[in-house]
């Protein structure tokens, strides 16, 4: 009787994250040519590592209409590392590294039903046969370094390359060529140094961009797949970032950060294993 209930139990729990993982409200990307970087409305604010502007054409995806909460990641990892946990669980998770993004991500494909373990996208072997689970994670924010090998081409939750960030934060091939994510005004659409109280906030209170996605220019600063490497002026077609490197690009600034790095075009560097109160991320998905 008791490993009758036991099992009862466990089959509950299962269905209930299977069905939590899925509440991931994702929205539809369609594909496009867009100038990135550096361009004309980005005006004397455009960073150094912004140059030079290029032509990218971006196939279609899907990325989430939020950044991922702090009650995402309980529902997915049982536990919350956040240091922004005293203002709510509708806030993004924070305080996690590169890593124990990406074993969320597929740790939540493994949970789906619609996706399942056949989809993650990051691998622990270079045949792509081992993905990482939550058995590599340590809690509270840590996992070991490992070498890290991606399939881009699986349909499991991963993080966006920094070029897709970047198409999906000016609103796609038919955005309004905006400085910030939806706006020309911050204080419309992004929590930063001025109007943060120094604090994350819940996501989705401001006003969304044309693709109907919040928070993207400001709140916390979001993790993206690649490696930094510098631009070049030659077009391309769904780029995904250097081969290798030692950070990774986080893109959107923070409520911490003044508003030129909250900017569209604005790239920032962390390293794979950094934590901090002003980083988290958002999903994507390839189509």
């Amino acid at each position: 009787m008791r490993n009758a209930l036991f099992f009862c139990l466990f089959a509950v729990l299962t269905l209930t994250n299977m069905a939590q993982a899925q509440l991931i409200q994702m929205i539809d990307v369609p594909g496009g040519t867009l100038k990135l970087g550096a361009t004309p409305e980005q005006g004397s604010d455009a960073y150094g590592r912004e140059f030079p502007g290029f032509v990218a054409t971006i196939s279609d995806f899907k990325i989430g209409k939020y950044e991922v909460t702090q009650q995402e990641w309980i529902n997915v990892m049982n536990d919350n590392p956040s240091l922004m946990n005293k203002w709510g669980t509708s806030n993004p998770v924070d305080y996690i590294n590169w890593m124990s993004a990406i074993i969320f991500c597929n740790a939540a494909t493994i949970s789906s039903s619609t996706l399942g373990v056949t989809q993650c996208v990051y691998y622990k072997d270079a045949a792509m046969t081992l993905p990482f689970t939550l058995a590599d994670y340590d809690g509270n924010g840590f996992t070991p370094k490992a070498p890290v090998y991606i399939n881009i081409n699986k349909k499991g939750y991963r993080l966006p390359t920094e070029a897709e960030w970047e198409y999906t934060a000016r609103g796609g091939a038919s955005g309004q060529a905006t400085k910030y994510s939806g706006s020309n005004v911050l204080d419309d659409v992004g929590y930063y140094a001025s109007n943060s109280e120094h604090r994350s906030f819940p996501v989705g209170l401001k006003s969304p961009n044309e693709l109907g996605i919040y928070d993207m220019s400001g709140n916390v600063f979001e993790m993206t797949n690649d490696w930094y490497g510098s631009y070049s002026d030659m077009p391309v077609t769904d780029p995904v970032g250097a081969a290798e490197g030692t950070h990774r690009c986080v893109r959107g600034g923070a409520y911490d950060f003044a508003p030129r790095m909250c900017r569209v075009s604005s790239r920032y560097l962390i390293l794979p294993d950094d934590r901090d109160s002003d980083v988290g991320f958002r999903v994507a998905q390839t189509k």
